[in-house]
């Protein structure tokens, strides 16, 4: 905001920093960092990330080779070079690097499969390869994933730990909205327009789209897990109980909750504990442990 600009400008003006040219002031700032300690990759990684944001993605290539030298099983820094890659590519036509750049993010898929950022990434990665179908596909895998997603429409304490945003779910959504427009019968489609709108916290259009990507034959199991949260939410736990038998983590969890409210106390008990110690991600066992300490 202006009025903020303003009153920031001098006090930032005093250190050296430019909100007149904010980019280039981040890249000096930034090469300042790198010079100061060499192996600490995070250095490089945002140093990339500022060059890449300027349009200069063959520096930002040379940096991030050093970042993936300093920390080579860091799935950011990988999909950072893969993206950086897949533009240079695209901006050049170059094909190879096109695909150089997609194999970082397959490796980076290889090191995290289950963490949901990997997958907000590669829907990412897909919208700039013109793949609406793969692009809905991973955002499915996210919102089920992230805790900041899906996990948030569930009656339970927060857990830090979530990398999802607004800005993400909100792409999603606009994903799905645009592809149900073009194919009404894509089950995926409308399956990422109901979990986009749960987390959204807009429960009508959640349960309207759910029940559309249920009359189709293809339905993923997530369209029925975003049912049954939807369900639970409204308080009939009886009707949820049936959507929620998916082995999926986020599945589990709201079963859990369900059979609470069913008054089978000791079974909803039983599945989060489970939950707890076998989770997939850190946040889904935290989630978990802290429902628990809530009884």
């Amino acid at each position: 905001p202006e009025g903020l600009k303003a009153m920031l400008g001098p006090v930032l003006a005093d250190a050296g920093l430019s909100l007149a040219n904010p980019l280039a002031t981040s890249i000096d700032r930034f090469r300042e960092a790198v010079r100061l300690e060499p192996n600490e990759y995070w250095h490089s990684f945002m140093l990339a990330n500022a060059l890449s944001a300027a349009g200069d993605h063959r520096a930002a290539g040379l940096v991030l080779e050093h970042c993936v030298a300093l920390r080579p099983a860091y799935p950011r820094g990988l999909e950072a070079r893969g993206l950086n890659l897949v533009l240079q590519g695209l901006s050049e036509r170059r094909q190879e690097l096109v695909a150089l750049g997609t194999a970082d993010y397959d490796r980076a898929l290889q090191l995290a499969p289950h963490d949901p950022w990997t997958h907000w990434s590669r829907a990412h990665l897909m919208r700039l390869l013109g793949k609406p179908a793969d692009e809905l596909s991973e955002y499915a895998l996210a919102l089920a994933a992230d805790p900041d997603a899906l996990w948030r429409a569930l009656p339970a304490v927060d857990v830090a730990g979530g990398l999802s945003s607004v800005a993400e779910i909100e792409s999603a959504r606009e994903a799905a909205a645009a592809r149900v427009v073009a194919n009404p019968g894509d089950a995926v489609a409308w399956t990422v327009q109901a979990a986009a709108a749960l987390a959204l916290g807009e429960e009508g259009a959640a349960r309207s789209s759910s029940e559309r990507a249920l009359a189709l034959r293809d339905a993923p199991p997530l369209a029925r897990i975003v049912h049954g949260i939807v369900l639970l939410r409204a308080g009939d736990a009886a009707a949820a109980l049936p959507e929620l038998e998916a082995g999926e983590p986020l599945a589990i969890a709201a079963r859990a909750l369900a059979l609470e409210k069913a008054g089978r106390v000791a079974e909803g008990r039983a599945l989060l504990e489970a939950l707890a110690a076998n989770a997939r991600t850190d946040a889904q066992r935290a989630w978990a442990r802290a429902r628990l300490a809530t009884k």
